[in-house]
């Protein structure tokens, strides 16, 4: 138990400065206004997608509503002929007047991915002894990385969402007859559509 005495003594934190106990009370208060929030330990925690159905081939949230992923088949505009254009058109208008649901549109832009022919093309030059095919390879080589620093492949993918899996069956149905049937749109792979998440969810990824 402190004395009397005791408590009349300054209270020291250190060998060089003196702070009083009020100083002190202060000073703790200001440290816990300015505590950091607490950040969750795990990804999933996070993330509100709760698996996978192999079976129906989508993805459930933790609420049970379904998400699904497909691609936009891009075509080159100027050498499509105008008709064709237009039927697309008719097409895409019609899918999104039948359809009611939410949708979302996403457009990525990812750089080229060339690091298997890149490497393929260092074993080739290390093996390599003929000078003149060894140029050519090194040439090769150098454009594979020139595409890889230089350009983007820009792709655009359509989530599907519904409430229930009925909800989604009689969506899935809408976007098979106005798209799929149509060539205007493809059916990912589960390898696929956890890559597609896996670039929304590291917008700083490099490939």
């Amino acid at each position: 138990m402190l004395s009397k005495k005791a408590n009349s003594r300054p209270f020291i934190i250190s060998k060089t400065k003196k702070h009083t106990k009020t100083d002190t009370e202060g000073d703790v208060k200001l440290k816990r206004r300015k505590k950091p929030p607490k950040i969750k330990k795990f990804i999933a925690s996070l993330i509100p997608l709760k698996e996978y159905d192999e079976d129906r081939d989508f993805y459930v949230y933790r609420d049970g509503s379904i998400m699904n992923i497909f691609q936009f088949v891009c075509k080159d505009l100027t050498t499509t002929n105008a008709q064709d254009i237009e039927m697309d058109i008719i097409h895409l208008t019609k899918h999104f007047r039948l359809y009611s649901d939410d949708t979302a549109i996403i457009s990525t832009n990812i750089p080229v991915d060339c690091k298997s022919q890149i490497d393929y093309l260092t074993r080739k030059i290390e093996h390599c002894k003929n000078d003149i095919q060894k140029k050519i390879l090194i040439k090769k080589r150098n454009e594979q990385v020139w595409l890889e620093k230089n350009r983007l492949n820009k792709e655009f993918y359509y989530m599907i969402f519904a409430s229930s899996a009925e909800r989604y069956d009689e969506n899935h149905k809408i976007l098979l007859s106005t798209l799929h049937q149509h060539r205007l749109i493809r059916v990912l792979d589960l390898e696929s559509k956890n890559l597609v998440l896996y670039k929304l969810m590291n917008k700083n990824l490099k490939r």
